[in-house]
């Protein structure tokens, strides 16, 4: 398993093999309704036929756990104890990592916000760094090493540029058509100044049965009622400065234009505009 106890050496170590040590894992948990009811109606012999299978030929199947690891999952006994285990059932189920977990919130946004993922300063950011390809600054978030590796593709973005010598200091409204096949599907927010520079996550939008959940990682949470359309719009703050703006997913869906009036009425949840200026700390700065 890829665990580490926790070291004095955070510098050291490559960011890919930080794993919360057995202590801190016990302090995250699956999102066990969900997990049972994806898994509803197949068995776990079905479920592990769909366990990812590693890009490189000389690896082969990632290797899955046996039926009794998984029965503890799904019964809450114990939980996926390193980084291929977590993802790999993510991946077994198709959904993303995010709509898996019951996070502490609080605490990981403290983290973020505070220490923005350097695990030489935050303890507690180590509990959470198998979620770094996720959500650290880099120049080619998200890691398309996440999706390709246990989803078996390529994530699904949508990139819009804010020109500020337009018009500046404004929430700027993307409209989102979810995939329709996707029983629950994750959207993750980013921005960069400039190609240059890294993309910086700053929350993500998670389809939840009949709400929609916007979690900001200035550590807000608010939700809105999913409509018949299934659409929705998310508000994000296009500031003074011109800067670029992403939207990924793991699973597919269109971003519409703003302003169109036949999307008038869908619901509406926002990020706040203090999320667009998060400290920075690039990935190659904590290797």
């Amino acid at each position: 398993m890829d665990l580490l106890a926790p070291s004095l050496h955070f510098e050291a170590i490559p960011l890919q093999h930080l794993t919360p040590n057995k202590e801190q894992w016990r302090l995250i948990r699956l999102n066990l309704e969900l997990v049972r009811r994806l898994i509803s109606g197949r068995s776990i012999t079905q479920l592990l036929a769909r366990w990812p299978v590693a890009t490189d030929p000389s690896r082969g199947r990632i290797p899955p756990p046996d039926k009794a690891t998984i029965s503890r999952w799904v019964n809450g006994v114990t939980f996926p104890r390193s980084r291929d285990e977590l993802f790999g059932l993510a991946g077994a189920l198709d959904v993303d990592p995010l709509a898996l977990l019951s996070l502490l919130w609080p605490e990981l946004c403290a983290a973020v916000l505070a220490y923005f993922w350097d695990p030489r300063l935050a303890p507690a950011v180590q509990r959470y760094s198998f979620l770094g390809d996720l959500i650290l600054p880099d120049p080619e978030w998200p890691s398309a090493h996440v999706a390709d590796k246990y989803f078996g593709r390529r994530w699904n973005r949508f990139e819009r540029k804010h020109i500020a010598a337009v018009r500046r200091n404004y929430y700027a409204a993307l409209v989102i058509e979810p995939d329709p096949e996707a029983k629950f599907q994750v959207w993750h927010f980013a921005w960069r100044k400039n190609q240059a520079a890294p993309w910086i996550s700053y929350g993500f939008v998670r389809l939840e049965d009949d709400l929609i959940r916007i979690c900001g990682f200035d550590g807000r949470e608010a939700t809105a009622a999913r409509s018949a359309s299934e659409r929705f719009s998310v508000e994000t703050w296009f500031g003074h400065d011109a800067a670029e703006f992403c939207v990924a997913s793991l699973h597919g869906f269109t971003c519409l234009p703003e302003g169109d009036a036949k999307f008038g009425g869908v619901p509406v949840v926002r990020f706040r505009k203090a999320l667009i200026h998060l400290p920075v700390t690039s990935r190659s700065s904590i290797k």
